[in-house]
């Protein structure tokens, strides 16, 4: 009976995911190119709720039955208000640079981040891959902001179309 079940909980999160896919698809363009910070289920932030970091002001794992898919990349939620919320505007919620390291962008890197260190630039979610990425960004948080903003289009048209999940750039300075 538990071998049922699980069968049919993971037929049900794979259709899942293919619909949001297709949604995502059909919403963001055929030709749009993502640059996603993934994990090898292509999901973003390991799974954490990015909604509760604006909501609650703190990392809080999702689950996949409250999942949304949005540029590329599978978002999950804590509970379905989460969803709604990040599924009325995921432009809002979504972090910035692709779930990267904020630090690494602003130096023209792909790095990975850690979920519990994080911050708001204007209202966006910055995530950042050590505390020490994070002091050095907060250092000059007007001019690496503009440097990040500045490099990601340039590292979106070089890497989107060869990025792997868990492929990421030398440390930066």
């Amino acid at each position: 009976m538990k071998r049922h079940a699980a069968v049919a909980f993971s037929l049900l999160f794979i259709s899942a995911l293919f619909i949001a896919y297709a949604a995502d698809a059909a919403s963001t363009g055929a030709g749009a190119k993502h640059l996603v910070n993934i994990n090898k289920d292509g999901v973003v932030v390991d799974g954490h709720d990015v909604v509760n970091y604006f909501t609650n002001h703190k990392p809080a794992m999702g689950a996949a039955e409250f999942s949304s898919a949005y540029e590329g990349g599978v978002y999950w939620f804590s509970s379905a208000d989460h969803k709604a919320l990040f599924d009325a505007d995921p432009a809002k919620y979504a972090p910035q640079f692709g779930g990267f390291c904020a630090y690494a962008v602003s130096r023209k890197g792909l790095r990975p981040v850690d979920p519990a260190i994080f911050h708001f630039v204007d209202g966006k979610l910055f995530l950042q891959h050590t505390q020490k990425a994070f002091d050095l960004f907060e250092k000059d948080e007007r001019g690496n902001t503009t440097r990040a903003y500045s490099n990601w289009p340039g590292l979106l048209k070089k890497k989107a179309d060869k990025y792997e999940p868990g492929q990421f750039d030398e440390p930066v300075k």
